[in-house]
């Protein structure tokens, strides 16, 4: 988890009330969405070396995709579960190198934005944990195509 509850800032700025947890979740989560959508099989699927349009492969990264849509939710909330709040969780987070999407080349994995220097902490934190699951959904469902020896590897 990239936060916890000891955060070396301190609580500061409102805390998260009502359903704003859960609005920025889904927030985060509705960006992930579209920008998987945007980025499609070939740039999703390039760093994991699954990108032949073969049937089986189109039909492993449809799989998941669902699979990592399904859970992103609980991925991204438990990951905000320890921040104080937006404010906060966006302030103390900003510039933290951890943080920053480095991906994006040709054969590296694709950052949330065209341009990442634009894209939130909550946007990064996100994508991040988006790109950790895919890329384990993806794996474990062509590893079987590797083993049944189609091409495309």
């Amino acid at each position: 988890m990239l936060f916890s509850s000891t955060w070396s800032g301190g609580n500061t700025g409102p805390p998260w009330a009502g359903n704003q947890l859960a609005a920025y979740v889904s927030e985060l989560f509705t960006a992930c969405e579209d920008r998987a959508q945007e980025l499609g099989f070939e740039a999703l699927t390039r760093p994991i070396g699954c990108y032949d349009p073969a049937p089986e492969y189109r039909a492993a990264f449809d799989q998941a995709l669902q699979a990592t849509v399904a859970g992103l939710r609980a991925l991204i909330a438990q990951e905000l579960q320890g921040s104080w709040g937006r404010d906060q969780y966006e302030r103390l987070a900003a510039g933290n190198p951890d943080l920053m999407d480095q991906g994006g080349g040709v054969n590296e994995d694709p950052t949330f934005s065209a341009a990442p220097t634009t894209a939130t902490t909550g946007q990064y934190v996100a994508w991040s944990k988006f790109k950790e699951s895919f890329t384990m959904h993806c794996t474990s469902r062509v590893m079987p195509l590797l083993q049944q020896g189609l091409p495309g590897f």
